[in-house]
């Protein structure tokens, strides 16, 4: 499991929030204490869930068995959507689609605003992968490079680049 997963399963667990219209709070009503902190740390990415704890968040968010595993346990290149995820055999869960009171507590307002902050943090980070991606097409490079795709270093292995590096020692 790389931090590539953690913060992809995080991602998948923000989007269902938004798809959802709830909050985290909402999620974690009823849950022990540890579970309900650690839902925070797997939303943002920074923990996976325990084995112990999948079955209980699949549940809350109304997605397939073994999806998180699945999520966690995925090659780096595998990207996971919602529809993936989710079962489709469920019923939506009961708190699909509620907006905050007006008299909803600070806490609540402020889990609401923490979850509609972490969206658009998500939007804003996938539309700057495509405008850098659009500019490199622009300027005439193309979008993926080697380096792009797999962090290299490294040129090519034509002959002649790798004489540049040979000559200088003479």
């Amino acid at each position: 499991m790389s931090d590539d997963n953690r913060e992809a399963l995080g991602r998948l667990i923000r989007q269902q929030l938004v798809d959802m219209g709830v909050g985290p709070s909402k999620i974690v009503e009823g849950w022990s204490a540890g579970p309900t902190r650690s839902f925070y740390w797997w939303m943002s990415g920074e923990k996976p869930p325990l084995p112990r704890s999948r079955a209980m968040l699949e549940d809350a968010l109304g997605w397939k068995r073994g999806s998180v595993t699945e999520v966690l346990e995925a090659p780096i290149t595998q990207e996971f959507t919602l529809s993936e995820v989710r079962d489709w055999g469920q019923a939506p869960p009961e708190n699909v689609r509620e907006v905050p009171a007006a008299s909803a507590s600070t806490h609540e307002l402020l889990m609401e605003v923490m979850r509609r902050f972490g969206e658009l943090s998500s939007e804003v980070e996938r539309l700057e992968g495509e405008l850098k991606s659009l500019r490199r097409v622009a300027n005439g490079s193309p979008a993926k490079t080697h380096q792009d795709m797999f962090g290299l270093a490294a040129h090519t292995t034509d002959a002649g680049m790798n004489m540049e590096h040979l000559e200088d020692g003479d």
